[in-house]
């Protein structure tokens, strides 16, 4: 064999990887496309996890807080112990000015829609922008004790829907 030949075997190897690289950067591009594509969803998810947590682990700043003096909304009496006085008030803020209500929940950017019903999917009460059809919307849902005027001492389910 000469110096300047390339034998069939050298050229076979040399093929197979080069499909190989190209087949593992198009596995990888996609890989990047679609956690691109997911992270507005994340994002959403995340919104709607948090707004959740605040409402549901957190009696709110101040924790006595009325509508003229909340710094962030929650309404828990207690870890899913949700006060129905600052619930009331909750969705009072939400109805009376719901740009005000996204900006101290954090999601200024997305719209929200939440309702409270019981664990058998009777709706007690609704509040925020019912999401558009077609639209993609983040969900949480949480489990409490009820405390108060809507449902006394009963468990309700707490639904948040989140969307830009």
């Amino acid at each position: 064999m000469r110096k300047a030949q390339i034998s069939t075997l050298d050229l076979i190897f040399a093929v197979s990887l080069f499909v190989l690289v190209v087949i593992l950067f198009e596995i990888s591009w996609d890989s990047v496309l679609s956690a691109i594509n997911m992270s507005g969803s994340e994002n959403y998810q995340h919104a709607a996890y948090r707004i959740m947590d605040d409402l549901l682990e957190t009696p709110g700043d101040p924790r006595d807080w009325n509508s003229s003096n909340v710094n962030m909304i929650g309404i828990a009496k207690s870890r899913d112990v949700i006060d129905g006085d600052k619930f009331v008030s909750f969705v009072d803020i939400v109805d009376d000015n719901y740009t005000r209500a996204k900006e101290l929940l954090g999601v200024s950017s997305y719209e929200f829609y939440g309702n409270l019903s019981y664990p058998n999917g009777t709706g007690i009460v609704e509040f925020g922008l019912v999401p558009v059809n077609g639209t993609e919307i983040a969900v949480a849902n949480g489990i409490a004790l009820y405390k108060g005027n809507y449902a006394n001492d009963k468990i309700v389910v707490l639904t948040i829907k989140v969307w830009k």
